[in-house]
């Protein structure tokens, strides 16, 4: 029930095994929590990694990093910020295919409250993407949605959480209770105009 912080530290290794080689270079994360979980912040970030498999395939995977700062509010939603990055993604196969290049991904979100209401605010960005014969830079998506019910989105938030403790990825009953839980609240969200 009080505030209190971790560390999660990982060391680098390589790992050889059958001409399947791994390098991982590391990871570091600090997490620190308000009284209650009433507030969350962490910075976590691993220098990435590289794998190679024996018929050549190979993935070089850059720095990753994940940062939050959320307080919360209307019971149990957490809102604030948080940003989840990616250097680079590389991969090759020998079979003489262009190889996949993925650079300077991104994905930051940002939840505001602003009374009884929430304003939100989504971004993805790629810095340079390189697939098979098309090249792409700058690429974003950028959503926002303003003066979103904030009770009525924490309930849709706790009853999406019970479906996902419950249920299991791809069932058709998990299916229906998360539309059932859209069926049942987003009405109420649309009377507020969001």
């Amino acid at each position: 029930t009080g505030a209190g912080s971790s560390t999660l530290t990982s060391p680098a290794f390589d790992i050889d095994e059958g001409g399947k080689k791994l390098s991982w270079k590391g990871f570091e994360g600090a997490f620190s929590y308000g009284r209650n979980m009433s507030s969350l912040e962490c910075d976590l970030s691993a220098p990435g990694m590289d794998l190679t498999q024996p018929d050549g395939v190979t993935l070089q995977m850059g720095e990753i990093s994940f940062d939050c700062d959320l307080e919360r509010a209307f019971d149990d939603l957490y809102l604030g910020s948080a940003a989840l990055k990616l250097a680079s993604l590389h991969h090759s196969t020998p079979k003489g295919e262009k190889p996949t290049k993925v650079e300077q991904m991104s994905y930051a979100v940002d939840l505001r409250k602003n009374g009884d209401y929430v304003d939100m605010t989504a971004k993805v960005g790629i810095g340079n993407m390189e697939l098979e014969d098309m090249t792409m830079s700058d690429l974003r998506y950028d959503i926002a949605i303003n003066h979103v019910h904030g009770p009525t989105y924490a309930a849709i938030q706790r009853k999406l959480q019970d479906v996902t403790a419950t249920g299991t990825p791809g069932d058709a009953t998990a299916s229906t209770m998360v539309m059932s839980a859209f069926g049942e609240f987003l009405p109420q969200l649309l009377e507020h105009s969001p």
